[in-house]
């Protein structure tokens, strides 16, 4: 005869607080117990930020771009058209390119955060 695992399982004790809840909401079979804040005030407002950040950095490339539109040097154009020339250039402390590179690279990792906060944001909605 096969032993009954729910006759012999072991009674779990917690503390009270989250642990007790947690393992509450964890032993509903049909996981109605299981509801959570979504914190849309917190998550409008980070996005928010993120997008006044984005914009700030924004701006900082047009000036760039700006700049570079006004310099006549041949460098500038093989940055702009070459990104393995731009890498290079890049790796000049204080260059410009230098300077371009650091903002690209902060831009990506913002948008990157942006979007993964953005995508949350909009599964929450659905």
């Amino acid at each position: 005869m096969r032993p009954d695992a729910e006759k012999d399982a072991v009674e779990v004790k917690y503390v009270h607080g989250y642990p007790t809840l947690a393992a509450f909401i964890a032993s509903d079979p049909g996981h109605s117990t299981a509801i959570y804040r979504r914190f849309d005030f917190l998550s409008a407002r980070t996005l928010l930020l993120l997008q006044s950040e984005l914009v700030e950095l924004e701006a900082q490339l047009r000036v760039l771009d700006q700049e570079d539109l006004q310099n006549d040097d041949e460098e500038v154009t093989e940055c702009a058209r070459d990104w393995n020339v731009f890498e290079e250039k890049a790796k000049v402390a204080h260059s410009r390119a230098e300077k371009r590179m650091q903002l690209s690279l902060l831009i990506r990792a913002k948008l990157k955060e942006y979007s993964e906060a953005n995508s949350i944001s909009q599964d929450e909605l659905n």
